[in-house]
């Protein structure tokens, strides 16, 4: 079974279900907390809104998970795909830390990352265009059929072109 801990030291050791059972209990009381002081109209439209629906999916993802372990046995609990893959949820608890005051540096270099990976797609972008355009250039001018130059096999086909170019800016031209 797959837990968020590394319990390679105790694989078959069933404390670790209880510890889940008891984190699954706290969270679940938690939100209950938040629905009683807030009410549902601002726990879900309210200040941190986003985080409320994340934290009650991881919830009602970790009771599901408890019910449907309850009832099945493990080797039929195993088969179940779905359910496998649900499991996976218990990973999103690590998001909830992000929630808390003291990881505030972590979540802003978190949300740069994220931030950053637009800037990383439209790099991308560019470059893949300036080496198309001087792969097609290259091809018509050096890769044309009947030319003396001894890298026209390099530029033969556009593709090839391309790859050229970009191990030229990347790598060096050589052989």
């Amino acid at each position: 079974s797959f837990y968020p801990v590394p319990s390679d030291v105790a694989v078959g050791w069933h404390g670790w279900d209880w510890i889940e059972r008891g984190l699954l209990m706290f969270f679940t009381c938690e939100l209950l907390a938040q629905f009683r002081v807030r009410g549902l109209s601002r726990f879900f439209l309210g200040v941190g809104w986003q985080w409320n629906i994340l934290d009650l999916f991881i919830v009602t993802l970790g009771i599901i998970d408890l019910v449907v372990s309850l009832v099945y046995s493990r080797s039929q609990y195993s088969g179940l795909l779905l359910i496998r893959l649900a499991r996976l949820g218990r990973l999103a608890r690590l998001i909830r830390l992000l929630h808390f005051r003291i990881f505030k540096e972590l979540r802003m270099m978190v949300k740069g990352v994220f931030f950053g990976l637009r800037v990383i797609f439209w790099a991308i972008v560019l470059l893949v265009f300036a080496t198309y355009f001087l792969g097609v250039f290259l091809r018509q001018t050096i890769g044309s059929d009947g030319t003396q130059y001894s890298y026209s096999p390099l530029f033969q086909s556009v593709p090839s072109a391309m790859f050229t170019v970009f191990r030229c800016v990347t790598d060096g031209c050589t052989n």
